[in-house]
């Protein structure tokens, strides 16, 4: 969902061929991006934080867990190429 005008937050909705449905919110905090979720049955929830370190380049972390498992941790960083 855009961002309301005036607003550094949003939430979102995707489909995960695995987990299902996921519902989530999104808020911009100064150079990042930090977003919450939960599966629509409840059984699953995250986050993900993104950093932008420069114009062309984000750090990117996360995790997925189900019920009181892990299921899935991330570092990656991203870089655009010209």
């Amino acid at each position: 969902i855009p961002f309301e005008e005036g607003k550094d937050y949003t939430t979102w909705k995707s489909q995960n061929p695995v987990i299902g449905t996921l519902i989530g919110k999104i808020v911009v905090i100064d150079d990042s991006l930090i977003s919450v979720y939960e599966s629509e049955d409840h059984l699953c929830a995250g986050s993900e934080y993104l950093l932008q370190v420069s114009e062309t380049v984000y750090r990117n972390r996360g995790f997925a867990f189900k019920e009181s498992e892990r299921i899935s941790s991330w570092a990656v960083q991203l870089t655009r190429v010209e």
